[in-house]
């Protein structure tokens, strides 16, 4: 079995930075997440971040720890995170599993998100 390719594409929207992922996300991809995601939180560029896992196929430990990661990196900043799952794929369970689903900003659409400035 041949793992998918983990693919990060950043869209800037009036709703602030969406980062479209797919793909997989375990341990041997999970860093290139995190890094990516450091980078984009700390520019300084973005007062609002939302990280859109509706692609994810898989998602194990490693994605869980880089998406909490990433939450603590702002939790001083002016930098709103959210999490957009689709309801009920695997990476959504998981996360709902782990009790992560309010601690992450877990949303199932962006429609209730304001414009951000």
């Amino acid at each position: 079995m041949v793992a998918s390719p983990l693919v990060i594409e950043p869209e800037l929207t009036s709703q602030g930075l969406l980062l479209h992922v797919a793909g997989e996300v375990f341990l041997e991809t999970a860093p290139v997440l995190r890094e990516t995601l450091t980078k984009e939180l700390t520019s300084g560029r973005h007062k609002r971040v939302i990280v859109d896992i509706r692609d994810i196929e898989i998602m194990d430990s490693s994605g869980i720890g880089a998406l909490l990661t990433s939450r603590k990196t702002v939790a001083d900043k002016p930098v709103e995170f959210y999490v957009l799952a689709a309801l009920g794929s695997q990476p959504h369970r998981i996360l709902a599993v782990a009790g992560l689903v309010a601690p992450l900003n877990v949303i199932f659409d962006t429609n209730k998100l304001i414009e951000v400035e």
